[in-house]
């Protein structure tokens, strides 16, 4: 996505322990993120607050934010799309994009220039027992090959095939066995920086507040399920 000069933007990731955001001004770059024992219900308004001071910005001179929908934890996403939907309320003019983690897993895939395997597969902990799955291909760039399912532990040990895996599993990963030929990598993706580099490289997330409504997430915490 080719950026014009002169941009403010605020990038959101909620759904883990240690949410995230960055703030690109001008293409100089501020950082915070949650410390270790903070809660999102109670310190993300805190940290966005922090991140405005050091930037020297009012939310109101943000051009642009880019939050991660998921799927993912859905109390934390609840929580980022909450603030996000007020920070609407007081910036009308700010585009808001909603970044989903099949272009985060893209645009990590995207940094491997020569892969060695051009299959590649996104697990990532949906919890309660489940993993996230999403298959890709590549064939000049990397693209989907399919929507992300939930799929249980026994379920993901049982796929086979020889390629590259993309994980933010953490400690699950050594608590289950794996094909012994996959080729790991297990680098963190799911952050603000991740959301700032993928809103910069896709098209088409920018939407209408009113379609990131929490009262259309699931029950679980393993799938989610957006307003249209």
């Amino acid at each position: 996505m080719a950026m014009s000069t002169y941009k403010k933007i605020l990038a959101i990731e909620s759904s883990e322990k240690r949410a995230s955001m960055i703030i690109d001004k001008d293409g100089e770059q501020f950082k915070c993120q949650l410390e270790p024992g903070s809660e999102q219900s109670c310190d993300l308004v805190p940290l966005l607050k922090r991140i405005l001071e050091s930037a020297s910005l009012e939310a109101k001179q943000l051009t642009d934010i880019a939050v991660h929908v998921g799927p993912g934890s859905a109390t934390g996403l609840r929580m980022g799309i909450a603030m996000v939907q007020a920070m609407s309320l007081v910036c009308p003019d700010t585009l808001i994009h909603a970044i989903p983690l099949e272009s985060l897993a893209l645009c990590h895939l995207r940094k491997i220039s020569e892969p060695q395997n051009n299959d590649a597969l996104l697990l990532s902990n949906a919890y309660g027992g489940s993993v996230f799955v999403q298959k890709y291909k590549f064939n000049g760039d990397w693209n989907s090959a399919g929507e992300i399912k939930t799929c249980t532990h026994s379920e993901v040990q049982q796929l086979t095939g020889d390629q590259i895996v993309l994980s933010d599993l953490g400690n699950l990963k050594n608590k289950l066995e794996w094909p012994q030929q996959w080729q790991w990598i297990e680098q963190s993706f799911i952050n603000a920086e991740g959301v700032l580099e993928s809103f910069k490289q896709e098209k088409g997330y920018s939407c209408k507040i009113e379609n990131l409504d929490v009262r259309y997430l699931k029950a679980t915490s393993a799938e989610l399920n957006w307003k249209k």
